[in-house]
């Protein structure tokens, strides 16, 4: 492969022109057209081809540029735990390579994928350690999602609305693309009557002097009730009440699904509202009032009660999955009150729409939102034909 060849499909995959790439690389086979050929595949989101292509021209180059683009692609794959490996070696490599820009980018990727996981602390140190990078505009266009994605994975309400200047057109329409997918409504805030998207919905969870019963977790005021569905029901039902109070019989036409409520629906009520009160925070009372029942938070607390804004079973899980952690199927059923067939079922509906992604296999097996674009969309380590440093 010919200088000229490298910098012709170095320079398509640098503009956003993977098929160009391709026709310049369509005879060659070396090393370095494998790994010019993967990150054209990765910017087609074709990840599972690309990913093999990096892999092996990382092999044979011992390049930490194609490294870096391997663990890009596997972060687009959603196997963050090998993306975090690769991008974790490949950072160090290019700085000693003197390659400065890229030893951002790949921070930032890092960044992504572990906002993407979840991991929020891991996140904001790889954002800390790129705050210094070199004043590219595709850098700065990497951070500013990344920032945002990490905003979201902690529990931030911060928004990033539009690219810095300068930055190349595909990621500028990425970042377009998560900020209009983060400004969708995913929840209801009941009796504040208003819906909420993924940022209004990190701040009424954090919300001050507010008792939250949060639908979409299933958790109050911080505590987890994903295990207890009945529990959570009835306090679902008393926060939607509140401040008035809700009879026993109103509990078993909503709870219990007995319309016809008799004595044995009394007790149970009794009993189940005794074990409610056990797994209450401190502060937080339910009062009984006259064979009925009444929430009371802390004095000067607001109850807030947050509710999917959807009503199918694939809609409620994106609500779940917007929060940016990765969820496995047991955990998203106690979340939606569905079964875990059902779960399965509507994940796979969502990932053969592309809006959901899953990694690892069996117990370990994990869904996450897929990014609007993919984390791959935009790879800036595209100079392996370069001698520049830089």
């Amino acid at each position: 492969m010919t200088r000229s060849e490298e910098r012709s499909a170095a320079g398509a995959l640098a503009a956003g022109r993977p098929l160009d790439a391709l026709s310049a690389l369509e005879r060659k086979d070396d090393a370095r057209a494998r790994a010019l050929r993967g990150v054209a595949l990765a910017q087609l989101g074709e990840y599972d081809a690309a990913f093999e292509l990096l892999e092996r021209a990382a092999r044979e180059l011992r390049d930490p540029r194609a490294l870096a683009a391997a663990g890009e692609v596997a972060a687009a794959r959603r196997d963050f735990p090998l993306a975090d490996s690769l991008l974790r070696r490949a950072i160090p490599a290019l700085r000693r390579a003197g390659d400065r820009r890229n030893a951002s980018w790949a921070l930032v990727a890092r960044a992504r994928a572990a906002a993407l996981a979840g991991d929020a602390r891991l996140a904001r140190a790889c954002l800390a350690r790129a705050r210094n990078a070199p004043a590219d505009a595709t850098v700065r266009a990497g951070l500013a999602l990344a920032r945002a994605e990490a905003a979201l994975a902690r529990g931030d309400a911060r928004r990033v609305r539009r690219a810095p200047a300068g930055a190349p057109p595909a990621l500028a329409a990425e970042i377009a693309a998560t900020a209009a997918a983060l400004a969708r409504p995913v929840a209801v805030d009941v009796l504040g009557r208003r819906t909420l998207d993924a940022f209004d919905l990190a701040s009424a969870r954090r919300a001050p002097r507010a008792f939250v019963v949060d639908g979409l977790a299933r958790r109050a005021a911080g505590a987890s009730l994903a295990r207890r569905p009945v529990l959570f029901a009835i306090l679902a039902r008393l926060a939607a009440a509140w401040p008035r109070a809700v009879g026993w019989r109103d509990l078993a036409r909503d709870v219990f699904d007995s319309p016809l409520a008799d004595e044995s629906d009394f007790f149970r009520a009794r009993v189940e509202i005794a074990r409610l009160r056990r797994l209450l925070p401190r502060g937080a009372r339910i009062v009984a009032e006259r064979n009925a029942w009444r929430l009371a938070p802390r004095r000067g607390d607001a109850v807030v009660l947050l509710e999917p804004v959807a009503r199918e079973a694939g809609d409620e899980l994106l609500a779940l999955l917007a929060d940016g952690a990765a969820w496995s199927v047991p955990a998203l059923a106690r979340a939606s009150g569905a079964s875990a067939r059902t779960v399965q079922r509507a994940l796979g509906d969502l990932a053969r729409a592309g809006l959901a992604a899953a990694s690892g296999a069996a117990r370990a097996r994990r869904w996450v939102a897929t990014a609007p674009a993919g984390i791959a969309s935009q790879m800036f380590l595209v100079g392996l034909a370069r001698s520049k440093r830089g």
